[in-house]
């Protein structure tokens, strides 16, 4: 089954350009800079979703600001797909820089 998500212009702009900048750390020749990023971009998705942390303090995560910004314009589904992706991302970057 195949659930279609509805966007307003607003949250297709906002969930292409999110899925514009991940595809930047996919084009990034530096392993290390590429998983920071990804790991920034992913603290930001955390802060949106506060199921996650009970007791969490903000300050102490590094988070991509503009990223967070764009992806609080996206719908919930949709962050919650972006979430799953730079996870997965995540785990094979730093296979990547384990490996090099």
């Amino acid at each position: 089954m195949n659930v279609c998500t509805v966007r307003d212009q607003a949250q297709e702009d906002s969930l292409h350009h999110v899925n514009s900048l991940i595809d930047l750390i996919i084009a990034s020749e530096d392993p290390v800079m590429s998983r920071q990023k990804c790991q920034q971009y992913l603290n930001a998705c955390s802060t949106t979703d506060t199921t996650v942390y009970t007791d969490y303090d903000p300050s102490t995560i590094c988070t991509d600001k503009k990223f967070e910004s764009v992806l609080l314009g996206c719908t919930l589904d949709d962050q919650k797909t972006i979430k799953k992706r730079l996870q997965a991302l995540l785990v094979y970057l730093t296979q990547q820089t384990i490996v090099h």
